[in-house]
């Protein structure tokens, strides 16, 4: 059965440290960098995320790249 991938998104994700309390437990923000081209390069979704690292206070933890679409029959 023949399949095909439809409706293709990419976006990034950076989760920040926001703060520690005394136990060294962590509380967590998180930014999503939507509406990126599905034939957007690794490399250039990392450069967007560094990008929204250096506007930001806070220290990023994380960085995750996310692609996504639908499968169906083809």
């Amino acid at each position: 059965m023949p399949v095909a991938k439809l409706n293709e998104t990419k976006h990034v994700s950076v989760r920040f440290i926001t703060e520690t309390d005394p136990e060294g437990n962590h509380r967590y923000s998180t930014r999503r960098v939507a509406n990126m081209k599905p034939s957007a390069a690794l490399i250039s979704m990392y450069n967007i995320a560094a990008s929204v690292i250096t506007l930001c206070k806070f220290q990023a933890e994380t960085v995750i790249a996310i692609e996504q679409y639908q499968i169906v029959e083809s």
